[in-house]
């Protein structure tokens, strides 16, 4: 689980976060993981797509707590637009809809 090499990056993974930044966004990672996170990006061929990094065990606050995405959306320097990409209907979508 600490090792990059035993995470696999989906094939269209690099192309759709170089044409975020090419869009000028802004990507950051907000996460309900272990506080080793940012160490797996950074060894990995990720971490020159993102900003920065959230963790909840971080912050104090699991997704969908209003509290983490009030906090990530201050990391992000409180953005016009901000976008919420995820694969849990609830931690990840429904949490983000707190900001609308």
């Amino acid at each position: 689980m600490l090792r990059y090499q035993d995470y696999a990056v989906y094939k269209d993974t690099l192309a759709t976060l170089n044409a975020c930044i090419k869009k000028g966004f802004s990507n950051y990672i907000l996460s309900n993981n272990f506080l080793k996170l940012a160490d797996i990006i950074t060894g990995s061929s990720l971490s020159d797509f993102f900003n920065g990094y959230i963790v909840s065990g971080q912050v104090g606050y699991d997704k969908p707590r209003k509290e983490i995405f009030e906090y990530a959306y201050k990391v992000a320097n409180q953005p016009d637009v901000s976008y919420m990409v995820g694969d849990n209907p609830i931690a990840d979508i429904q949490g983000g809809k707190i900001l609308e």
